[in-house]
């Protein structure tokens, strides 16, 4: 699970800025695994969870 990113007031650049470089990591965690997965639909799953976290990202870019 990815969980659930907004902009909320109270939540500081800083606090933003580090689920930004963890949610980076596991994204590039993920995209090592898919190198070398075999089974599609497995690559196909790899590949909904890059697109979600790539979603979450852009959210947070949007809010520093």
């Amino acid at each position: 699970m990815i969980g659930n990113i907004e902009s909320k007031p109270s939540e500081s650049r800083l606090e933003r800025l580090r689920e930004f470089e963890r949610l980076n990591l596991q994204k590039s965690e993920i995209a090592n695994k898919l190198k070398k997965e075999k089974q599609l639909g497995r690559q196909v799953e790899l590949n909904t969870k890059i697109k979600q976290i790539n979603d979450v990202i852009e959210k947070i870019r949007e809010s520093i």
